[in-house]
C-alpha cells in the first residue's frame, strides 16, 4: 500500500498475490479468477481507473454507470476460505438489506393512511 511517506505491507495474501502477477504481467481476469473473486467493481473517478477498466474489457458486465463499473469474472473460482473483510462486508450488506426495508416498512406506513383516506369512485 504506497502511502505519502512509504509503502506498507497490504493485509490480505491474496491481494498481494494478485499485485505480484500483474508485476509478472499475467492478465488480472485469470489473476482475480484465482483469488476466489467472482465480480469486480472499478469506480471510474478513481486513479487507475481506466487500467483497471482496460484490464478487464471483455467481461460480462453487469452494472454500467458513469461512476460504477461492474463485472464478472466468468469460470470457477478457486475455492478459499472467507477473510474477516469477507464476513465484515457479508454482515454490512445484511445490515443495509435490513435498513432498506425498515426504509420501505416506513414509506408504506405512511401512505397507508392516505390510501383509506381516498374518496370512492364516483364520489
Amino acid at each position: 500500500l504506497p502511502l505519502a511517506a512509504r509503502t506498507v505491507r497490504g493485509e490480505n495474501p491474496r491481494a498481494a498475490a494478485v499485485n505480484a502477477g500483474l508485476a509478472a504481467g499475467r492478465p488480472l481476469p485469470d489473476l482475480l479468477r484465482e483469488a476466489g473473486v467472482r465480480q469486480a467493481v472499478v469506480h471510474r473517478t478513481q486513479p487507475g481507473a481506466a487500467e483497471a477498466e482496460r484490464a478487464l474489457a471483455g467481461l460480462p458486465v453487469r452494472l454500467d454507470t458513469p461512476d460504477l463499473l461492474l463485472v464478472e469474472i466468468p469460470g470457477p473460482a478457486a475455492a478459499t476460505p472467507p477473510t474477516r473483510p469477507a464476513v465484515a462486508w457479508t454482515g454490512l450488506g445484511l445490515t443495509a438489506f435490513s435498513l432498506a426495508g425498515a426504509g420501505t416498512a416506513m414509506i408504506m406506513r405512511r401512505s397507508t393512511p392516505r390510501l383509506l383516506q381516498s374518496p370512492a369512485p364516483g364520489k
